[in-house]
């Protein structure tokens, strides 16, 4: 986006409400003047003196420029990075471009709301627009009505749409970007219709569940509502077969959140489970939901150490949650008490205090993560950074190895950045 494009827009505004001679004029001119300093694009000047030209004349003198001219205006503003003052322009000249057909418009329209605004002038049905985007999904994807059909159109009906939403495919520059464009269609499913088709899509898989996990989970309004939405999802008779795996992938980055949003993302998984839980069935898909917010509540007490970040995490677990062992060798039945008794044994022959708990750690079950001196590829749920800075994947080297329990990870190893080869 264009630093400069919410500026030009309020200029206009101020233009359109203001007094001949007032102080919102004389505000207006002066802004535009700081605005007309910053644009060194001869083009794009010209342009943006003539929209104050314009717009500065008195509402009886203010001529609409001809189609040729909105074209010219609008599609420049949009090649610069400019959206919101197309948008704006688009609904003042509305009258001039209701005349055009939608194809034309679609070459033109910067949103959905832009579209929409057309169809309204146009007065054209939405079910006659929805037939003819829908007729050819490749085209419609780079324009602004892949945008409109996500916001106007009855979710069964975009599968192959949807697959290019899915599939990450680029998007023109003059548009928003998938991601972006799937967030306003997701705010406004309060039902949750169209994430359950995202989710019952057949080309679903790990790689695009982590796909609208991350569109969710970077706006706090839209994950509220699909934590909402998602058990009654879960707990259908027939749920979606992937519905499981996107909560995965929804929290995946939780343990290595901190402060405030350790609280609001750590609350948003408990009401998620209280939701399940509150449904009148849950059959497989809402069960293994369940076991991995169990999951997740273990790995969190194991690896929130700090006592501000465990006074803001909250948890949902059942009383018998860890009553079970994980692999036979959590608890100390005969067998692990011989272990510890061994121990102690150790101990009294002099052998080290390391070396014994080591060796009792293993007996009872427990497995370590890497050795000292030992390359590793930086994963934060397995390593800590005793440095601070490292990104997953990087590479980096044991300091202390840590210790799994099953497939919990009791202790995460402690590890510093390593060499980077090229």
């Amino acid at each position: 986006m264009n630093p400069l494009d919410r500026k030009l827009t309020t200029i206009i505004k101020m233009l359109l409400t203001g007094a001949a001679d007032g102080p919102k004029r004389d505000k207006a001119k002066k802004d535009f003047h700081d605005l007309r300093g910053r644009v060194v694009h001869a083009d794009l000047g010209g342009i943006l003196e003539q929209l104050f030209g314009s717009f500065s004349a008195l509402p009886a003198e203010r001529a609409k420029p001809d189609v040729g001219e909105i074209f010219k205006i609008i599609m420049a503003l949009r090649e610069r990075g400019f959206v919101e003052t197309p948008a704006f322009l688009f609904f003042q000249w509305r009258d001039v471009l209701g005349d055009q057909t939608l194809e034309e418009v679609l070459l033109l329209a910067p949103d959905a709301t832009s579209l929409e605004v057309w169809r309204k002038t146009a007065k054209v049905a939405a079910k006659v627009i929805e037939g003819r985007l829908l007729s050819d999904p490749v085209s419609t994807y780079a324009t602004a009505g892949a945008d409109w059909l996500l916001l106007h159109a009855k979710p069964e009906q975009m599968s192959p749409l949807l697959e290019l939403f899915l599939g990450r495919k680029d998007r023109p520059k003059t548009l928003l970007p998938w991601a972006d464009a799937l967030v306003p269609a997701l705010k406004k499913d309060k039902k949750g219709v169209l994430l359950e088709r995202l989710l019952r899509h057949p080309c679903l898989d790990r790689g695009q569940c982590a796909t609208i996990a991350e569109v969710v989970r970077l706006n706090r309004t839209l994950l509220k509502n699909t934590v909402e939405n998602l058990p009654a999802i879960l707990c259908q008779a027939v749920p979606p077969e992937q519905g499981s795996l996107f909560v995965e992938e929804l929290f995946t980055p939780m343990p290595n959140t901190e402060g405030a949003e350790r609280e609001f993302v750590t609350t948003v998984l408990a009401r998620l489970g209280c939701g399940i839980l509150l449904q009148d069935r849950r059959g497989p898909q809402a069960e293994a939901v369940l076991g991995l917010i169990a999951q997740a509540a273990r790995r969190l007490r194991n690896l929130t150490k700090d006592e501000a970040d465990q006074a803001r995490t909250w948890v949902l677990e059942n009383l018998r949650a860890g009553a079970e062992p994980s692999d036979g060798k959590a608890h100390v039945t005969i067998e692990g008490a011989r272990h510890l008794a061994l121990a102690f044994e150790k101990a009294a022959q002099g052998f080290a205090a390391k070396d014994i708990l080591h060796a009792a750690a293993r007996n009872l079950g427990l497995t370590p993560i890497g050795k000292k001196g030992e390359p590793a590829s930086y994963n934060p749920l397995q390593h800590e950074d005793v440095e601070g800075g490292m990104l997953p994947g990087d590479n980096a080297v044991m300091e202390e190895p840590g210790w799994t329990l099953g497939q919990d990870i009791v202790v995460r190893a402690r590890v510093k950045r390593g060499v980077n080869y090229v």
